[in-house]
């Protein structure tokens, strides 16, 4: 399967081994910054959804073309660092 046309859970899955077992509840940063994604499709919002204690979600140079079925930001605290 071709990085463009899988999941975003694969790729998740994939990012930290495939004998790890993702527990998305555990997570309170999911960092995706360079991984191709050109859109979030509604199986990946269900599975974002499921990062029920998520405080930052980064995707970074993803290639992202539309912000269409992005999970809902009120489940993100935003935390803003100023470097002194």
């Amino acid at each position: 399967m071709s990085q463009e046309n899988m999941s975003l859970k694969k790729r998740i899955q994939q990012m930290a081994g495939e004998e790890e077992e993702i527990v998305p509840a555990e997570f309170s940063n999911l960092i995706l910054d360079d991984t191709q994604i050109n859109e979030i499709t509604a199986e990946d919002k269900a599975y974002l959804d499921q990062f029920e204690n998520m405080e930052k979600l980064c995707m970074n140079a993803t290639g992202l073309r539309t912000l269409s079925n992005l999970p809902s930001l009120k489940m993100i605290k935003v935390s803003i660092q100023i470097a002194a």
